[in-house]
């Protein structure tokens, strides 16, 4: 029985798979899975290259955001106005500020400034033109002023607040990160304001007013922005190490010291990376900020090149790419014994060119 079964199946018409079949079939399913592999590792390349622009966008819009809370002239029953000295000598005491004819009144943060190691006097006069008594906070929303020194008039009566800005270590980790003042004023009173700012870049020292729990919900978003911030920095560079280390592709940890680099310049200009590194390193790369641009020059430069496949046929765009990238290292070493006003000017020289030469790349 069962073998005239058997029999009766050759017998029936059964196509024939050839093994040629077979093994066309798995080639071409194995290049597929192949090709497929490369699609989705380009798209995850291309994903990761926008990641920080992006996020850097983002963090400054929501930064951008959450300055909506702060007081406007007129705003509230808070009045302000707003002048400035500049004392190219830095020689000026806050009793020869008081009495000084010579400040200029303009709008609030539109001070022209210009770079070098001159000192200015801002002055700040606040009224409240409310019946009720008001707390209020003054952001000095620049980390990178080295000092900032705050001294507050009442009635003929001159008190030194504070003393703050990114050289003064004694301070918290917060007074360093955002300084402020916090103030209070009663009903029709008025305060004015003087602040000293030095710097060896540009001193340009906005002042922000903001209602005390106004300031509040600001500090927290903006500690709740520099989380989300740090912490995706942190993953994606995590995660191109773990592709470097299974396809051993340089590009990734070209990217890696890209997105770090924007980090702490980030850091440096926002005043989080107070939180990040010790006092020390803070010290360091604040005095030789373009240093840290140049870093990410270098970086972003070399990660393009390799990136856009520059590197296979190692032609004469690629030559000149690396050697102008090589190039950037001495420039950032001689940074540090140049005054900050003075390399950041030859530095804007140099990222022009890097410019032309990457919209030359995009444009082959």
């Amino acid at each position: 029985m069962g073998y005239s079964l058997a029999c009766a199946l050759v017998k029936m018409h059964v196509p024939k798979i050839e093994i040629s079949t077979i093994i066309y079939l798995f080639v071409t399913q194995s290049y597929v899975s192949r090709l497929l592999n490369q699609i989705n590792l380009q798209l995850l390349k291309i994903a990761i290259f926008i990641a920080v622009p992006l996020s850097v966008f983002s963090f400054l819009y929501s930064i951008n955001n959450a300055s909506t809370l702060a007081i406007q002239h007129g705003q509230s029953g808070i009045e302000s106005e707003y002048s400035y000295l500049e004392s190219l000598q830095d020689d000026l005491d806050i009793e020869q500020a008081i009495y000084s004819r010579q400040f200029i009144q303009v709008k609030e943060n539109k001070v022209p400034v210009e770079f070098g190691e001159q000192a200015y006097w801002h002055k700040y006069q606040v009224l409240n033109t409310n019946t009720h008594k008001e707390q209020l906070v003054i952001l000095f929303d620049n980390y990178v002023v080295a000092e900032i020194d705050v001294y507050v008039t009442s009635k003929n009566n001159i008190l030194q607040v504070e003393q703050l800005g990114n050289s003064r270590l004694s301070q918290s980790l917060e007074k360093r990160a955002l300084p402020s003042l916090s103030f209070s004023l009663l009903p029709n009173e008025t305060k004015t304001i003087f602040i000293r700012s030095q710097s060896k870049g540009g001193a340009n020292l906005p002042l922000v007013l903001y209602h005390q729990e106004d300031y509040e919900i600001f500090r927290l978003y903006l500690y709740l922005l520099w989380g989300a911030f740090i912490g995706l920095i942190f993953i994606m560079s995590i995660y191109n190490l773990i592709l470097y280390n299974g396809v051993k592709d340089s590009v990734y940890l070209y990217y890696v010291g890209y997105i770090l680099a924007i980090l702490m310049e980030m850091g440096l200009l926002h005043g989080f990376i107070v939180y990040l590194v010790p006092n020390l390193v803070v010290e360091f790369f604040t005095a030789h900020l373009t240093a840290v641009h140049y870093v990410i020059v270098f970086f972003a430069l070399v990660f393009a090149l390799k990136y856009l496949k520059f590197d296979l046929d190692a032609g004469p765009d690629f030559r000149i790419g690396m050697a102008f990238a090589t190039l950037l290292v001495p420039f950032a070493v001689s940074s540090f014994w140049m005054k900050e006003y003075q390399s950041v000017q030859v530095f804007f020289i140099i990222q022009g060119i890097a410019y032309l030469f990457v919209f030359y790349l995009l444009a082959k």
